[in-house]
């Protein structure tokens, strides 16, 4: 009798540390799978963030320029248009008088934000990248996949209808998506064609 209750004992202890055990690894990666599916959430909206600044900057900054070059051509204009100025100098005086001062390094300045925003961008798309390849072998791992399945994860549409592969799709651009699909990298012209 005590050799049966002693059995009836251990068995018990195995069945509820096995259930314990099993309760704490669906725990563990339902933990797991919150913490990266939100991380992966946050570094996409920043993504979105940093591209969004990126576009407004440079649309700011090619406003500038143009109302650069607006500047130039109405000071252009206003000196060939002007009748009756006594010869070159006073020409030239009136073009002291009136210039406005135009900042010709605003092109370089522009090309800087677009190169340094490009490399922040790709920064960031390398991180959300490494992240993703990161959560995808945690949700791969032999024995893990079946506890983060039970728990849940990956979460199918985890907020506003953004989706794991959604997220984890780098931003790319039409000529690299065009050398991917046809083997082909033609190169990037600079002139347009007339």
């Amino acid at each position: 009798m005590k050799t049966a209750i002693v059995t009836i004992g251990i068995i018990l202890t195995l069945i509820l540390g096995t259930v314990g055990i099993l309760a704490y690894k669906v725990y563990s990666a339902a933990s797991i799978g919150n913490i990266e599916e939100n991380a992966i959430l946050a570094e996409y909206k920043k993504g979105r963030n940093i591209l969004g600044q990126v576009t407004t900057k440079m649309m700011e900054m090619a406003q500038v320029t143009e109302m650069s070059i607006d500047a130039q051509e109405r000071l252009i204009q206003a000196i060939f248009g002007q009748e009756g100025r006594a010869g070159n100098q006073a020409a030239w005086q009136w073009v002291q008088e009136q210039n406005p001062n135009i900042d010709t390094s605003l092109f370089n300045k522009l090309a800087d934000v677009v190169n340094a925003s490009r490399d922040e961008f790709k920064n960031h798309q390398t991180n959300l990248l490494a992240r993703c390849q990161n959560y995808r072998t945690l949700l791969n791992a032999p024995i893990d996949q079946f506890f983060f399945k039970f728990a849940g994860y990956p979460d199918k549409n985890m907020e506003n209808g953004y989706t794991l592969l959604k997220m984890c799709t780098p931003i790319e651009s039409s000529h690299s998506r065009n050398a991917f699909e046809t083997g082909i990298d033609d190169g990037i012209n600079f002139k347009k064609s007339k």
